[in-house]
């Protein structure tokens, strides 16, 4: 075999590979997943949206604020409302955040406001928006307006952890509360946790090692005043096992849903720097990487999408915005409403697609994105008038050839279509080579050669000296 042969028959392989490779990578990529629908709902005049999860129905749960009540209301896949009811405490009365329950209804906490007293709200509703009962803890004796629960989930006994943020007496500061009920809202413990400072705007999710994750913003008042993101790792029995300040001075945590338990046992939070933000920690809470997302308004929570990746809701010049980013934090898209108002979270719902809620207007407002193109694209789509890369669809199922060893055993179960079109990169077969020392992957249809006319690189042994180039 000439040189020149030996030389061109690699470089003929590695172009087809690399077109090969190049167009599987692009039909692969995700695409932004463009807007399915928005919609807007006027509660009770003056509403502002803060918490939402997607229920077993293919519904939305939404919770906020409506008139100085707390409003939960209900809507169907498409949007379209169920019910709506409001729970007028105390004053006035707010709804921070919404989780659904092991029977099927939801648990709202907040606050409640009387005279010159806000407390913590805890609130259980059936799956009908009826109200079974509330609770509520820690009487501030002052009128304090950032006074409430923040972040509320179920715990894995059956009862309720809550976040949440009131003055605490001894030192005049916005303290950070963890509470933990019985499922009846019975309070089991009530403790201060964090260092000193300020800490606002609390979330929190039970870990799973049975404790729990909480992430805030902390205005250090001593020593180096400024705002960063605080997380604190506490264990089943709200014992701190460690605290980390994470930040420049100029960083702030999120709202409900702003912290998550990665599948690595690491941590996320996301939050504002300058734009949205998002940390991701090891297990212990030290960085791993962080990201700034550019042209937009911070981001106020995160959760896993089924790829790996995250979901960011913020906004951006006035309109709601949803940022989708890969597991290493590289933004891989956005979509934004064309509402006015601003996302305070975002999930992947149960057809791959992507619903966003926060307000719009003074009125509930939910974004449904539908799902990435990428999501299940058939590779036989992808072709040209020539059948370049057409028979995609089965493109996989093949075992794999074993080169250098012995003929006969590898096989295609399924033919993988006209790869390449009818006469592109068609390679003569001629000659016949010994059998298997070179490149041991017979083709069952028994064509010499490299073929790419009827089958995925069907190559059977082949006499170099034959080869047409040269």
């Amino acid at each position: 075999m000439s040189r020149s042969r030996a030389v061109l028959w690699p470089i003929a392989l590695s172009f087809i590979l690399a077109m090969l490779v190049t167009s599987v990578s692009a039909a692969w990529a995700e695409t932004a997943p463009g807007v399915g629908w928005e919609k807007t709902y006027n509660i009770n005049g003056s509403d502002t949206g803060w918490s939402m999860c997607q229920t077993s129905d293919g519904g939305y749960i939404m919770v906020g604020t409506a008139s100085g009540q707390v409003c939960l209301a209900k809507v169907d896949s498409g949007g379209s409302m169920l019910w709506n009811d409001t729970y007028g405490m105390g004053q006035s009365s707010d709804g921070y955040s919404v989780a659904l329950t092991g029977d099927g209804g939801y648990i709202v906490t907040g606050s409640v406001t009387t005279g010159s007293s806000c407390q913590v709200l805890l609130m259980k509703v059936d799956q009908n928006g009826t109200q079974l009962w509330n609770k509520t803890y820690g009487d501030t004796g002052s009128a304090d307006t950032s006074c409430g629960g923040y972040s509320v989930r179920q715990a894995s006994d059956g009862g309720y952890i809550i976040a949440a943020q009131y003055p605490d007496s001894m030192t005049n500061h916005e303290g950070l509360f963890l509470i933990r009920t019985d499922a009846s809202g019975n309070i089991q413990s009530q403790v201060m946790v964090g260092n000193d400072g300020d800490i606002t705007s609390p979330t929190v999710e039970q870990t799973s090692d049975g404790g729990y994750i909480i992430a805030a913003t902390i205005h250090i008042l001593v020593n180096s005043p400024g705002y960063d993101i605080y997380l604190i790792k506490l264990d089943s029995s709200g014992n701190t096992q460690w605290e980390k300040n994470i930040g420049s001075g100029s960083q702030y945590c999120g709202n409900d849903g702003s912290v998550l338990q990665a599948s690595d046992g690491g941590y996320l939070v996301a939050g504002e720097s300058g734009g949205a933000y998002l940390v991701k920690t090891d297990s212990s809470g030290n960085v791993l990487w962080s990201e700034q997302y550019n042209n937009s308004s911070g981001a106020n929570s995160v959760r896993e999408a089924s790829d790996g990746g995250y979901i960011l809701a913020g906004s951006y010049s006035g309109l709601p915005l949803v940022i989708k980013v890969d597991s290493s934090g590289v933004e891989t898209w956005r979509e934004s409403g064309s509402s006015p108002g601003v996302a305070r979270v975002a999930v992947q719902t149960a057809d791959g697609g992507y619903a966003a809620f926060g307000t719009s207007n003074g009125e509930f407002y939910l974004l449904k994105l539908s799902p990435p193109a990428s999501s299940g694209t058939d590779m036989s789509e992808i072709g040209n008038s020539n059948g370049l890369f057409s028979g995609f669809g089965n493109m996989f199922n093949f075992t794999s050839p074993t080169f250098g060893g012995s003929q006969g055993s590898s096989t295609q179960s399924n033919d993988l279509g006209t790869l390449f079109g009818g006469s592109l990169f068609s390679m003569p077969s001629t000659g016949v080579m010994n059998t298997g020392t070179d490149m041991g992957y017979t083709n069952p249809s028994s064509s010499d050669g490299i073929s790419l006319n009827n089958n995925f690189f069907s190559v059977s042994p082949f006499n170099f000296d034959a080869w047409p180039f040269g």
